[in-house]
């Protein structure tokens, strides 16, 4: 659990699993969350939407991303297979 600012995470809310990127660490009435956002900030939906996520909610850190797709569903070919940089 040593999450931190940069970090991909995959976390639970309302029984989806989502993947955000750590965008920084809150202590909230003494316990730690974190305020996620989305690598497309446009259209992503986030903290900025639905708060803070708990400890509790996460999952684990991603560490591979093995494939992307844009809003249409394309498949990005530049990012297929890679390792997640820290």
């Amino acid at each position: 659990n040593n999450q931190r600012r940069g970090d991909i995470i995959v976390f639970i809310l309302k029984n989806r699993t989502l993947v955000k990127r750590i965008a920084r660490s809150i202590y909230d009435q003494n316990r730690l969350s974190f305020y996620v956002l989305g690598d497309n900030p446009e259209a992503s939906r986030d903290s900025r939407n639905f708060g803070n996520i708990k400890q509790s909610q996460i999952l684990g850190e991603a560490k591979i991303l093995l494939f992307s797709v844009d809003a249409s569903l394309n498949l990005n070919r530049q990012r297929v297979i890679q390792p997640l940089n820290r």
